[in-house]
């Protein structure tokens, strides 16, 4: 039998995954298959750590792969990256100089009220650099830039 160690993490009601594993046990991974985990494990933690971890939800990792978590954040960081890379294309970089700027879509006044990319300085919100053609709708201009991201 060819056992792996397999780690078990909490995930808290706001759906993130605990830092550190709650507990992790060797098992084989045909044995994992047969419900080893729901069926032995699960009940021991409960005696362990008490009713409470019953109504928790849980995942098993196997220690040998990536334990990175996946959460909202962090496919939010690299959409973001995506769309830096984009804007990087466009923008001027004499404008930029040493400035904090922030890379958004724009509704207001200064787009004409159309849905609008734009490089702003991020203290105040104030335009530095329009990168995209108007767009009416919200899901229009994020098509824009899917299109642009795709072209990277």
């Amino acid at each position: 039998m060819n056992n792996k160690t397999w780690n078990v993490y909490k995930i808290f009601n706001n759906g993130r995954r605990a830092k550190a594993p709650l507990y992790h046990f060797d098992c084989s991974i045909e044995k994992m298959n047969e419900n080893y985990f729901e069926n032995d494990i699960k009940p021991f933690l409960i005696k362990k750590f008490g009713h409470k971890i019953k109504d928790s939800t849980l995942t098993v990792v196997r220690s040998d792969l990536s334990q990175t978590r996946e959460t909202s954040e962090n496919k939010f960081e690299q959409e973001k990256k995506l769309r830096y890379k984009v804007f990087s294309k466009y923008l001027n970089k004499n404008l930029i100089n040493n400035q904090l700027i922030e890379c958004v879509l724009l509704f207001a006044k200064d787009t004409n009220w159309k849905w609008r990319w734009c490089v702003v300085r991020a203290s105040t919100s104030g335009i530095i650099e329009i990168i995209s053609p108007e767009r009416d709708s919200y899901e229009e201009a994020h098509e824009w830039m899917e299109k642009e991201i795709e072209k990277l």
